[in-house]
């Protein structure tokens, strides 16, 4: 195979790969937009003063612990 062959198969992986890649993060982040955005709701039904604690253990042996909530005041800004 030519030189310049190799030298094109080789930019298109290496192209491809950063697109796959930043495919990924950008669905992970329309994700955790999409989570923040749930969550915000959430806190904004809650009466005053209210909290919900929320605890997920994961197969892996991971956590997450959010504590969501939104003070009396917070509640009258327009939010």
């Amino acid at each position: 195979m030519p030189l310049t062959h190799v030298i094109l198969t080789s930019i298109v992986l290496t192209a491809a790969t950063q697109l796959a890649a930043l495919c990924a993060l950008t669905l992970r982040l329309r994700a955790r937009i999409r989570q923040h955005d749930t969550l915000a709701a959430l806190a904004r039904k809650l009466p005053p003063g209210m909290l919900i604690e929320l605890d997920d253990l994961r197969r892996d042996g991971s956590r997450t612990r959010l504590l969501i909530g939104i003070s009396p005041r917070e509640r009258y800004v327009g939010r």
